[in-house]
């Protein structure tokens, strides 16, 4: 006979609401800068920025979080910066940028250590972009509870400060 203990995958959506709060760090993913937007896309601006999500709307069918961003030294006010969809069966997070290019990963918490995953930062600099290998998968306690931590290692820079991933958190 065998024991085998799993934890359950905690959702990084809430269906319905969502506020992430931020000091000058960002979604993970690039995104291109659009004439219209009303966003600071593409600016690293020291401070705080806020994203939230602001109801559901569908793109090709699938339904996705519209994500929103504010940030206080702005004077433009909230801008559509994305929308965001949770696949949780399968524990992935993909994102769609306000001009509608096609769909990106940006979280792949059903990696195991070994595995490998392709990165693009929207701000280069502290992690480059590249493939990065999950060197370490463990669980660490946090307000709510305990959440799975993915620590992932460039394979460019293999002996740098892992990123970290943290179910539920991002």
């Amino acid at each position: 006979s065998s024991a085998l203990m799993a934890q359950n995958y905690t959702p990084l959506l809430d269906p319905i609401s969502n506020t992430w709060h931020y000091t000058a760090n960002w979604i993970p993913v690039r995104v291109a800068q659009s004439p219209a937007a009303n966003c600071d896309y593409g600016q690293c601006i020291f401070g705080s920025s806020i994203y939230y999500t602001d109801g559901d709307t569908l793109i090709n069918g699938i339904t996705y979080k519209i994500i929103n961003h504010e940030n206080p030294l702005m004077t433009s006010g909230p801008c559509r910066y994305g929308y965001m969809r949770e696949d949780t069966l399968l524990k992935k997070i993909y994102f769609v940028d306000h001009d509608l290019a096609p769909e990106m990963l940006a979280y792949d918490f059903s990696l195991n250590q070994g595995d490998q995953i392709s990165l693009q930062f929207m701000f280069p600099g502290f992690f480059p972009d590249g493939t990065y290998t999950v060197d370490t998968v463990q669980i660490i306690n946090t307000i709510s509870g305990q959440k799975r931590m993915l620590e992932l290692l460039p394979q460019s820079n293999p002996f740098s400060t892992p990123l970290q991933w943290i179910e539920g958190v991002g």
